[in-house]
């Protein structure tokens, strides 16, 4: 923080983050003090959090119901709230941090919607900056207004998998592999065969075609004579062609004939970009040249967009949409990749046959305004309570 530059006639009725009474607070699900760390990008103060598939790191960004509410503790975060009057200040806490989450209790946060926040009001919580807006139950915040789409489940029509294993050479910390006998090479990737180090695994590729034959940076230096069968961990896939949508890291794989193993998924690496290519999986096995799947998630495709930009971690809702779908960190849409028409991935493919919805922008929380937060205006801080009037 820098040197203060600004003195305020009278105090300031608190700060976002700080409690707004007495009433006992309640620390979400995993209980204690510091149950979580700050994820990579930091954690805004006096905002709605979401906790990572781990429950370990917390992010002022996610999708689906909040984690909970980051309270003001102590001098952790600057006194003087952020603005362009003060801009050495700041409310957030920095990456790896210990920081506590609250399901529970009451609190000011400052009104970051568009409307003046009234009493009873439902408090919602956006989803990329976990900043809070206020209206009432069942209107939660748009991002954007899709007049034409298609939703499309993630369909692999022609296909094969198998092991991987292929012939090479190790001298030092570079393999060179002369033949691909079934399936590729990708990073972290770990290799077995005579004389090799059970801990070697594959750092990155040098030169030839991705997940071929050529020569791999390997995290262990060793010398393993040329011509050694060498097999890898996983498996590969070849995709030849897609009934509908698209394959990205991370997806599983499921059903279809000739049927891949449960709780198969894609890893990065290969050639394939989302259609027709090779591709690592999580897990080695051998599947015919006939072998269909589904993949996890689905595909949107936004034809006219009425009104609006879409993001990652934001909602679609849709006429059949169940389990609120949201949008993926992969896409083609707009001319920077996000934001406008295009193809977007989402999390499920419940509202396939649908032709228009919107784009939620935030979630309702189980918060409301206080009393005391009533006329609040955009820009000025919100009492909101835990505990529903009456």
């Amino acid at each position: 923080m820098g040197f203060p530059k600004l003195v305020n006639v009278q105090p300031a009725i608190a700060v976002e983050g700080d409690r707004a009474s007495a009433n006992e607070n309640a620390y979400s699900v995993v209980a204690g003090v510091g149950a979580f760390l700050a994820g990579a990008a930091g954690l805004t103060v006096g905002a709605f959090a979401w906790a990572d598939p781990t429950f370990t790191l917390l992010n002022s960004f996610g999708s689906g119901p909040v984690t909970g509410f980051v309270q003001r503790e102590g001098l952790r975060a600057d006194i003087v709230t952020p603005g362009p009057g003060y801009p050495d200040a700041s409310m957030t806490i920095l990456a790896g941090s210990f920081v506590s989450c609250f399901s529970a209790g009451d609190y000011y946060v400052r009104n970051n919607g568009s409307t003046t926040a009234l009493a009873g009001q439902k408090v919602y919580a956006n989803f990329t900056t976990g900043l809070a807006s206020f209206a009432a139950s069942g209107s939660p915040p748009t991002a954007a207004s899709i007049s034409v789409l298609t939703i499309a489940a993630n369909t692999l029509n022609v296909s094969s998998a198998a092991a991987n294993t292929f012939v090479g050479g190790i001298a030092g910390t570079v393999l060179t592999v002369a033949t691909i006998t079934t399936g590729g090479l990708y990073p972290g990737q770990t290799l077995s065969g005579t004389g090799i180090d059970p801990n070697t695994t594959i750092v990155s590729q040098l030169t030839g075609t991705a997940g071929s034959t050529g020569t791999y940076t390997v995290s262990i230096s060793q010398s393993v004579p040329t011509g050694t069968a060498i097999t890898g961990s996983g498996g590969w896939l070849t995709v030849t062609s897609m009934t509908s949508g698209v394959l990205y890291p991370g997806q599983t794989l499921s059903g279809g004939s000739n049927a891949f193993t449960a709780g198969t998924t894609i890893l990065a690496g290969g050639t394939g970009t989302g259609g027709a290519g090779t591709y690592p999986l999580s897990i080695a096995q051998t599947l015919a040249s006939t072998a269909t799947a589904t993949g996890s998630g689905g595909l949107l495709t936004v034809t006219t967009l009425t009104s609006g930009t879409l993001a990652p971690s934001e909602t679609v809702s849709t006429t059949s949409s169940t389990g609120a779908p949201f949008i993926l960190p992969f896409g083609t849409g707009g001319t920077t990749g996000i934001g406008k028409t295009g193809t977007y991935v989402i999390s499920n493919a419940t509202g396939a046959g649908d032709t228009s919805g919107s784009i939620l922008a935030g979630v309702e929380t189980k918060w409301v305004v206080a009393p005391a937060g009533n006329n609040a205006a955009p820009g000025e801080l919100v009492a909101i309570s835990s505990t529903p009037l009456g």
